[in-house]
């Protein structure tokens, strides 16, 4: 379950303080984890001998006649992990090595089509991982034919729905870049700021509702008489002119 992850942030910011104190905790606020790859292995967060930034993945395909993008987003460490647990029952460990990733779905009028990269730290890695993702990727549902891959050293593609070739060319093609701060994350995540602009919008329109109900409603206005003045003031009738 996603869950798991969140006690890695209490323990991820236990490890800032020992190595850093209270200052190294604090700058967590403008400098945090790039990663979930960082986060739960925290020495590749801080400076040092095993500082180990995350990679951008931009994966390029063939525009594809009526193609229609319907998903797209970065896995990371933690989500690898899951996802080879729960597919193929294998140890959330086997996720090691990852350094980068991006996939890809989309609708066209052949079937839908996912493309996957990966960046992984070493060959090694790559060639450990490679089974793993092709059966993971076979088993998916709602794909056209078998699980083509593709891999160029460390660089891994994995895809559904495409051929051999365009896999082979989409791995030539892909990008692949250092992300070492915040807004480096946020440009290789422009989904996350989308979504953080919808729920601040959700959010403002809740409060406005609430406080629409709390405010009480103003009691009808009663309709005061008229002063009198002059002769009727006085209780004369002021047609009488005696006076």
């Amino acid at each position: 379950s996603t869950i798991a992850v969140y006690p890695a942030g209490t323990q991820f910011v236990a490890y800032v303080e020992e190595q850093l104190g209270q200052r190294g905790v604090r700058s967590l606020l403008t400098s945090p984890p790039l990663s979930s790859e960082q986060l739960l292995e925290p020495a590749k967060a801080l400076p040092g001998a095993a500082y180990d930034p995350p990679r951008r993945v931009e994966l390029v395909l063939p525009a594809g006649a009526g193609c229609r993008t319907t998903g797209e987003n970065t896995l990371g460490l933690f989500g690898l992990g899951l996802w080879l647990e729960e597919r193929l029952g294998a140890e959330r460990d086997d996720a090691r090595g990852w350094d980068g990733d991006r996939f890809v779905v989309r609708d066209c009028p052949g079937g839908r089509q996912l493309a996957w990269a990966l960046v992984l730290d070493s060959e090694a890695d790559a060639r450990r991982l490679l089974p793993l993702l092709r059966a993971g990727v076979e088993g998916l549902s709602g794909y056209r034919g078998p699980a083509v891959v593709a891999r160029d050293g460390a660089r891994v593609l994995v895809a559904r729905g495409l051929e051999a070739d365009v896999v082979r060319a989409a791995l030539e093609g892909m990008r692949i870049d250092e992300v070492d701060s915040l807004s480096d994350w946020l440009g290789a995540h422009p989904e996350v700021l989308e979504r953080a602009r919808a729920l601040r919008a959700a959010g403002s329109r809740r409060r406005l509702r609430r406080a629409a109900r709390r405010r009480p409603s103003r009691p009808a206005r009663r309709a005061w008489p008229r002063p009198k003045t002059g002769a009727a003031a006085c209780g004369r009738d002021p047609r009488d002119r005696s006076r």
